[in-house]
């Protein structure tokens, strides 16, 4: 990685890499990135979309320098070939992406597993990030205060078969994915479970509000390449004309299983162990058992507190 460049790689997939980027010495002046496999250019942008967590922290004086490097979909990126991040027109690397994947799917050096090894401290936290409650911004924080190769974020992104062995190699895991999952392949009795809480209210506002501006905002790529429900969802919301209680009622009682998977009670929906069509009194009573089982629950309205 060159001196002159900080870089934090947040998602990767076959056709789909995000992070933030910026020059150390003019923070200001977005950089133009380039992906290449095999010296073969794949996917290019700049750097300048709108990081709110980014700027609150005083990472980055605007936030204006994430980035999202999409390739073809009929040809994605094979990261057991040597895919790496440059900035335009330079040989620099600042990434290289098929060592971050490597280790993420668990094929390790020897030499590598030992130096995380040595890194590891004596506890595990396992961050249960529920969407629109700041966990973007904790999981920033969680990145610049753990030790270099000790957190790992959207682990969603994996495939199931290699959560079980994260708890060896990493200090800090988060990821986009209920407790009934988690639990399966971290033992609560082992490993403490954090998550982040908002006013449902507030919640619900600032989720609907995401998913119609996702829809519409034409520098969100990543939900319309891998996840076209919520595209979808977001352009159906944006029609509904929410101070008429007639045509918002309709949509809710109209929402299928899928669609109101992501709106009724979310925040309750992350501390099941399955996923039901509508949430019941009785799985409020779950949620609440599956909660007791957290080291700490916080609140997005006392953020610093927690």
């Amino acid at each position: 990685m060159n001196i002159f460049y900080k870089i934090s790689i947040d998602r990767v997939n076959a056709n789909y890499i995000s992070g933030w980027c910026f020059h150390r010495i003019y923070p200001n002046r977005p950089v133009r990135l380039q992906c290449y496999q095999n010296n073969e250019l794949r996917a290019e942008s700049e750097a300048s979309i709108f990081r709110e967590d980014l700027e609150s922290l005083g990472i980055h004086p605007t936030g204006r320098c994430g980035f999202e490097l999409i390739t073809d979909a009929d040809q994605g990126l094979d990261y057991s070939q040597m895919v790496v991040i440059r900035p335009q027109g330079r040989s620099v690397v600042l990434a290289d992406l098929s060592k971050i994947r490597s280790s993420s799917a668990g094929i390790l050096r020897l030499g590598e597993l030992w130096r995380l090894k040595m890194k590891k401290l004596p506890e595990t936290a396992v961050f249960m990030h529920i969407p629109k409650t700041a966990g973007t911004s904790f999981n920033t924080l969680a990145q610049s205060i753990f030790p270099r190769g000790t957190a790992i974020n959207h682990i969603e992104l994996l495939p199931e078969a290699n959560y079980s062995p994260l708890a060896k190699r990493y200090n800090y895991i988060s990821g986009h994915l209920r407790f009934g999952q988690l639990k399966e392949y971290f033992d609560p009795d082992k490993i403490h479970f954090y998550t982040i809480l908002r006013d449902p209210y507030a919640h619900l506002h600032s989720h609907l509000k995401w998913l119609i501006q996702t829809a519409h905002n034409p520098e969100e790529k990543y939900f319309k390449v891998t996840n076209p429900i919520i595209y979808q969802l977001g352009e159906k919301l944006g029609r509904v004309p929410f101070s008429d209680k007639k045509a918002l009622s309709k949509l809710v009682c109209g929402l299928d299983a899928t669609e109101a998977a992501f709106i009724d009670n979310l925040q309750t929906r992350y501390f099941l162990n399955q996923q039901p069509e509508r949430i019941t009194a009785g799985d409020l009573d779950t949620a609440l058992d599956n909660s007791r089982q957290f080291r700490l629950v916080g609140t997005t309205e006392q953020y610093e507190e927690f």
